[in-house]
Order: C-alpha cells, then structure tokens, then sequence
C-alpha cells in the first residue's frame, strides 16, 4: 500500500553530537505535548513514582480503581537513546483507557551515557517488583499473574528480552506486545545505509543507535538472546503481539521474530499495518492508525490477561 503521506523522511546529516542528543530530547519531549499527543485522555490516576529503584509513571483507569486487575508494563522506543515517559504519555493514556489495566511507564536509562545493560537491567527491576508483590505496589492492586509486557521500537527489544529473563527465573507473565521491534542488528548485515531513509528510519541510523546501545560491549560474551531475541530457545515464552509497519526498515526482522516464536511454539497474533512508517505510533494527532494500533494492543492485552 502507498506510504502514507504524513510520513515525513529522515534527515540527512551526520549523526548527533552529545549536546545535541540532550537538546533532542528536549524537543521531542516539548513536540509530543505541544503537537503529537492531542488533548490527553482522562484516567483515573497518574503518579510518577519508583519501582524496583526505577522511575516510573502509573496510569489507573477507572475501570481498575480499587480493584485488583492486571497490568502493562511499557517500555518506550527511541533507539535506547530518545524518548522519555513524556513521548509516550498519550499512548499509555489511551493504552491504559482502552484495556481498564494498569500502566506502567518505564523510564530506563539511556544510551550513550548508560549503555547495555542498562536499559535492560531497570526493566526487569520494575517487572520482577510487579511479579513479586514487592513493597511500594501494593497501591495499584496488580495480580502478578496478569501482567503483559509491551514496547514500540527499541522498546520492542526490550519487552522481548525481559519476558525471556521472567521465564528462565521462573516469573510468570501473561503476554508480550511488540510495535515495530527492533529485534537483530544482524538483520541489517547486507542492507544500505539509505535503506528506509524516504520512510523516517534508516538502516545508516538504525546501526548508529545499535552503537550507542553497545557502547563498549563485548557482544561475543553476551547470554543467549541478550542482545538478539532470535539467539534464544524462544519456547514457553508468553503469547505474543507482534505488529510491524509495511514501510520500515525494520518490518522483516520483525516478522522473522513474529515467525520464530510461532516456530518455537508460541501462540502468536502478527499483523503488517499496511501504509505505515517506523516512529508512527506516538504520533496520535498526526496517524488515525496510531489511535486504532493502541486499542488493538489494548483488546490484546485485555483478553490476554483475563
């Protein structure tokens, strides 16, 4: 289907400095309030708190007011260098709006300045305080064994690798929703740097956030799936979501992932959403199909969790 005319290319340029990085996130954080996210959704509670020793922001619907239910713990894209709690706000409103559970908006730490396995390590501190009850959650009634793990983008990589870690320490989690994963650098091995460039993502620039993330990481001494979801036993992982954008350099490797599970035997649910760019999702005022994704991984979750 033809891209949609919103799409907006990548710009050329050399890759950001680390001033420029700062002033980015500023932007963005500025963008998504002033222009991307539309007037915010209503729920019946938000708090930015911690979690696991993380900073987080709550979102309680109304439906889950006083009530014990499940969750969703989101973890936000940005190539592990951009987006914030802020970016992604409008989404977790609507996410948690649409399902009636708890939302759970994870503010990992960022590359460059905190490299793998940073951002890895303070998701799987927020996920395994839900799954254990610990001390500072008992406010949001989360039953444990109804909580789905979801991510867009770099996002996506992180929600794969921490419901991989849950099942080898034995932690339960219901499901797993993937929005446009990042999933292998590897699957960029013999792709140009232009690649992508028309539809708002390189190849050149997907590499260049892969570099931030590893930073100095001897990738070779990494665990199995670490640091490539597809180098992992994927059996008994939780069922899946997998949604990847037709325009988006990245919309192979996530039908491979979407593929290797259901290979592994993972009940999995994948679907191409067809005129799409990478990057479509947190911009609500701008993509009709940004609104209809989140309440597609909404219904997910929500009948997915019980």
């Amino acid at each position: 289907m033809r891209l949609h005319p919103a799409t907006e290319p990548e710009e050329a340029g050399a890759p950001p400095d680390r001033d420029e990085i700062v002033q980015r996130r500023r932007d963005d954080d500025r963008e998504a309030v002033e222009e991307l996210t539309g007037t915010p959704v209503e729920v019946a509670g938000v708090d930015d708190r911690t979690i696991g020793g993380v900073p987080v922001r709550t979102y309680v619907p109304e439906a889950a007011a006083g009530a014990s239910g499940g969750a969703v713990v989101y973890l936000h894209g940005g190539g592990w260098v951009f987006g914030s709690l802020t970016t992604l706000d409008g989404v977790c409103r609507r996410l948690a709006d649409r399902s009636g559970l708890v939302v759970v908006s994870v503010d990992y730490r960022l590359a460059p300045e905190r490299p793998w396995p940073a951002a890895i390590d303070d998701g799987d501190a927020v996920l395994t305080a839900l799954t254990a009850g610990e001390l500072g959650v008992a406010d949001l009634a989360v039953d444990s064994a109804r909580i789905v793990v979801a991510g867009d983008s770099a996002g996506g990589f992180l929600a794969a690798v921490l419901v991989r870690r849950a099942r080898d320490a034995g932690r339960a989690v219901a499901g797993q929703a993937l929005v446009y994963p990042v999933i292998r650098r590897a699957a960029l091995d013999d792709v140009g740097d232009d690649a992508g460039a028309a539809e708002g993502l390189s190849a050149g620039s997907m590499r260049w956030y892969w570099d931030q993330f590893l930073g100095a990481a001897d990738v070779a001494a990494a665990a199995p799936g670490e640091l490539d979801p597809m180098t992992a036993d994927l059996g008994g992982l939780p069922p899946a979501l997998v949604l990847t954008a037709e325009h988006d350099v990245l919309c192979a490797e996530g039908e491979a992932y979407a593929d290797a599970l259901a290979a592994d035997g993972v009940q999995v649910t994948a679907n191409r959403l067809l005129g799409l760019p990478h990057g479509f999702l947190r911009k609500l005022t701008v993509f009709d199909a940004a609104g209809r994704t989140v309440d597609q991984v909404a219904a997910w979750a929500r009948g997915t969790v019980g």
